[in-house]
């Protein structure tokens, strides 16, 4: 099984993915006094990977990797980051990391379709993104 993190601004989402496909497992609110009573009553099934994807504060991903080292000493752990191409996608951005990784995963997953796109994302804020049929990041904001 693969646990699977998405560090955001007011949350961190947490969800698994096993031979049945991928589910959600729990949303902790940050700033909720008892964020870390919520995190210990998770349970989880032996973990094989584990995989961050993280747009908030570097001391939220820091914090998370100190509870992972704990309950998980073992496993490995990646950590997403956007990349100037990956597969079938090249990030139209000069500077690639100037791209949240949220919006990188979105148009890497959207990529795999060979047909012009449009990517909309509602969090914090709202992004838009173009992608051309052949992998091509034709911009957002």
């Amino acid at each position: 099984m693969d646990l699977l993190f998405d560090l955001g601004n007011t949350r961190m989402k947490v969800a698994c993915r096993d031979a049945t496909g991928v589910r959600a497992l729990a949303a902790l609110a940050w700033d909720a006094p008892d964020f870390l009573a919520q995190w210990h009553a998770l349970e989880f099934a032996a973990a094989e990977r584990i995989a961050i994807a993280n747009v908030t504060r570097s001391h939220r991903l820091d914090a998370l990797q100190a509870l992972l080292t704990v309950r998980f000493p073992a496993v490995p752990v990646r950590i997403a980051k956007t990349l100037a191409q990956c597969g079938r996608l090249r990030v139209a951005y000069a500077q690639p990391d100037k791209l949240g990784v949220d919006r990188f995963l979105a148009l890497l997953a959207a990529s795999q379709s060979a047909q012009l796109q449009l990517l909309v994302g509602v969090g914090t804020a709202m992004t838009i993104d173009a992608l051309a049929a052949d992998g091509r990041h034709l911009g957002g904001t």
